[in-house]
């Protein structure tokens, strides 16, 4: 089944479907019929003459502003393997941490730095620099190829190797530590993110909705129940639904400047792709949570699609995004694998399966890509 649309036809010049918050180009079957009839098959939106206004979420970042790959303004629980690849731009670390971090299973990253005090129940690859103004407590294996900075007390109750220089407020004992120079001396970290500049998702998705074109109030409603498989076709501009709940597959192909609003949550029960074209630009906003119980990808291959969510991330099946991950105000449960292509921010992270940040762009403490 294939579902388009007219702006020429007076019954469609101001549908525009309310699901969406930009025009919608195309010929031929009217909006109230697809109202009346759940969209399955392919439903194209493209084709306008055109292009329409696209409200887009990301700020623009200043020169020498510091990037990372992976940003908490909370705590870091890693339970799993957590990997944090080279990246574009980062500055002294690429793992930010605003609270305490404990990690039981491996962890390989370029810098670290966990204002809140270290807990490494794990092996712990750090080829940058460790910074804690908390305690740091090594019961397994810890390689730093930097400097390491503790404001807090160091227990080493296993290896700590230190290539460059160690400064420690205190060390009850440094007979497992080697380092390059070490330095006994009140020492004293700054938290690595300023979180009071976190992006404001609920007020984006107000911004953009204060520039929605928005027609029968029953189209807002097209993906609140995806009954049949679907393959969804946007062009350029602002599209706005209430919700998406997709009970079979849906399948989203972005080809142009696009910004999608989500103004509920995302729950995924089966296979959800959103295709990014070459070329295209993707912004998709969440004003609930995103609810992970199937394969939920967006992909891109520039990896530079923005996805800003104002609640949480349950991620209970394999999840990718090729680009940013920006949930800053609740946690993001990790039952299951997921890859980012790109950089996080997020209010807390829980990992309890594979994690992996890949190499790509970062971001600053506002969020903007780097």
């Amino acid at each position: 089944m294939r579902t388009t649309f007219s702006p020429f036809r007076p019954s469609a010049v101001l549908f525009v479907l309310s699901s969406f918050a930009s025009v919608a180009c195309s010929s031929g079957t009217s909006g109230d019929a697809i109202a009346e009839d759940p969209w399955q098959g392919d439903v194209d939106l493209r084709g306008c003459s055109a292009p329409q206004a696209r409200f887009s979420a990301r700020c623009t970042a200043n020169d020498g502003e510091a990037g990372f790959a992976l940003a908490i303004c909370g705590d870091l629980s890693a339970d799993n393997t957590l990997t944090i690849e080279a990246h574009d731009r980062v500055g002294d670390f690429a793992l930010a941490v605003n609270g305490a971090s404990r990690t039981a299973s491996p962890l390989h990253v370029a810098g670290f730095s966990s204002f809140g005090g270290i807990q490494s129940d794990n092996t712990e690859d750090i080829t940058g620099t460790l910074r804690t103004n908390g305690a740091l407590t090594v019961a397994s294996p810890v390689s730093v190829g930097g400097d390491a900075y503790v404001g807090g007390i160091l227990t080493a109750n296993n290896t700590l190797s230190v290539s460059g220089a160690l400064h420690a407020s205190s060390s009850p004992s440094l007979e497992r530590v080697t380092a390059g120079s070490v330095n006994i001396q009140p020492t004293t970290v700054e938290a690595p993110v300023n979180c009071a500049d976190r992006p404001d998702i609920a007020k984006l998705i107000d911004d953009a909705r204060d520039q929605a074109v928005v027609g029968p109030r029953d189209h807002r409603e097209a993906l609140a129940a995806v009954k049949k498989p679907l393959t969804l076709h946007l062009g350029c501009g602002t599209y706005r639904f209430s919700s998406i709940q997709a009970d079979n597959t849906l399948t989203v192909a972005i080809d142009g400047d696009t910004t999608v609003i989500v103004e509920g949550s995302l729950r995924v029960a089966a296979p959800v792709r959103f295709v990014v074209a070459d070329g295209a630009s993707f912004d998709l906003l969440i004003g609930g949570s995103i609810e992970a119980d199937n394969t939920f990808s967006v992909e891109s291959a520039d990896r530079r699609a923005w996805v800003g969510v104002n609640g949480g991330v349950r991620v209970a099946s394999p999840m990718s995004i090729d680009g940013f991950l920006i949930a800053p105000n609740a946690d993001v449960a990790g039952d299951n694998t997921l890859q980012i292509r790109g950089a996080a921010y997020v209010a807390a992270l829980r990992v309890a399966a594979p994690l992996v940040v890949g190499s790509g762009p970062s971001l600053n403490a506002r969020g903007c890509p780097l």
